[in-house]
């Protein structure tokens, strides 16, 4: 979803479910901002801000519509709202406080996939920036000392201090692909990622509560979604 920001540009892309039913029967789409850097600054890049207008307030509105109506939800809606309140209905619930937090949404280096440049080098996946440090390459195999010192121990000694007193720790969906620069984290970039990610969750919290109000069964459905 890319500059000039515009409402119409989402709405144009629902119709097409309506227009080529036997076509896009049964796809399910999502849709989300580029990664700051990899739009030019002149092109309007700095309103690339998860918590604007933006695509959380317009599928919420679209959402909570065919919600109280009873009717389909579109695809395209569906892919942007569904996940985010999944996470919240199936969340880890504690009868008291846990000792140890994963590394927010980070994905395990090199486990989960993996992204190889014509170089034949590796990185972590396809979004990561390429200031990044690679984790290796395919004449030497995977790099595991870089893994740990600058994906594992390297982000978790940039983050703790930040992270052991948020309250979106266990909610939270921040991850290399992010943050990452040539040193390893850059931890000024990453809190901008990570007051955009509260408010964010913010917002869903508000509007998973508020879908419960109207029909306290109305999400039970997501406790068979599956979250990648």
């Amino acid at each position: 979803y890319a500059p000039p920001f515009s409402e119409n540009k989402l709405n144009r892309i629902c119709e097409l479910w309506t227009e080529y039913p036997s076509l896009l029967q049964g796809i399910r789409a999502t849709i989300t901002y580029p990664l700051l850097g990899t739009i030019a600054p002149d092109i309007n890049g700095s309103c690339i801000l998860r918590e604007d207008k933006s695509i959380q307030k317009w599928a919420f509105e679209k959402y909570l519509i065919a919600y109280i109506s009873k009717k389909p939800v579109m695809p395209l809606i569906a892919g942007i709202v569904e996940t985010p309140l999944a996470r919240l209905f199936q969340r880890p619930v504690y009868t008291k406080p846990v000792s140890n937090y994963h590394l927010n949404g980070c994905c395990i280096p090199g486990a989960r996939k993996l992204y190889v440049t014509a170089k034949g080098n590796y990185y972590l996946c396809e979004r990561m920036p390429t200031a990044a440090r690679t984790i290796g390459n395919v004449f030497s195999g995977i790099d595991r000392g870089t893994i740990r010192e600058i994906y594992v121990d390297g982000y978790a000694k940039a983050s703790i201090a930040d992270c052991s007193c948020c309250w979106a720790i266990q909610l939270c969906r921040i991850c290399y692909a992010l943050c990452s620069n040539s040193e390893g984290v850059d931890i000024s970039r990453k809190r901008l990622e990570c007051a955009a990610e509260r408010k964010a969750l913010e917002h869903a919290l508000e509007f998973y509560c508020e879908l419960l109000e109207l029909d306290s069964r109305g999400l039970d459905f997501l406790k068979n979604f599956i979250l990648e």
